[in-house]
């Protein structure tokens, strides 16, 4: 890749760039899961999730055969069927009755 002509050998910075923000964005992701599971069983110490945690999220990579089954699996199995009906259904109409409880409440209370 050249860039206006006289920086050449572009690639691999990119490809540094790349695999470090994919670093990064797994091991936040390894934190927040082991933070949040030590929180929700009432753990002290958030550090000893991450020897149950991880293990566990290698071995779920193993399973799908390559990215396309993966991918198309999580489309068709949960994001169609459970994330788009929560999202675009049962989210707001659970906040459409939050809203009409809490203005039906603060209209009773300010008469």
């Amino acid at each position: 890749m050249s860039l206006f002509g006289f920086i050449e050998n572009f690639d691999p910075l990119t490809i540094v760039i790349w695999f470090a923000s994919v670093f990064i964005k797994l091991a936040i992701y390894l934190f927040i899961s082991s933070y949040g599971t030590a929180q929700f069983l009432k753990i002290k110490n958030w550090k000893v999730m991450i020897w149950l945690i991880a293990p566990v999220i290698m071995v779920f990579a193993y399973f799908p055969a390559n990215v396309s089954e993966a991918t198309s699996n999580y489309l068709m199995n949960y994001w169609v069927p459970i994330a788009l009906p929560v999202n675009m259904i049962a989210l707001p109409l659970l906040l459409l009755i939050v809203g009409k409880i809490k203005q039906k409440k603060s209209k009773s209370v300010s008469h």
